[in-house]
């Protein structure tokens, strides 16, 4: 049976397509934010887990 070489789009119905520009637009923006130096570094993981947790506890006290 031949193999098939599809395109980036090729194939995809509407919905796949929007999810996919989607998609791409949500990368895009996260790589103009990184460029434009938007991000927080740390200094290991114990920081990036506090930091998270953080987060989730003021989204969970209605906070955020």
């Amino acid at each position: 049976m031949p193999v098939r070489n599809f395109g980036p789009t090729e194939g995809l119905d509407a919905e796949d397509a929007a999810k996919l520009d989607a998609l791409r637009a949500a990368v895009q923006k996260g790589i103009d934010s990184i460029e434009r130096g938007e991000y927080t570094e740390f200094k290991d993981a114990a920081s990036l887990r506090a930091h998270l947790a953080a987060i989730a506890d003021k989204v969970l006290k209605g906070e955020a």
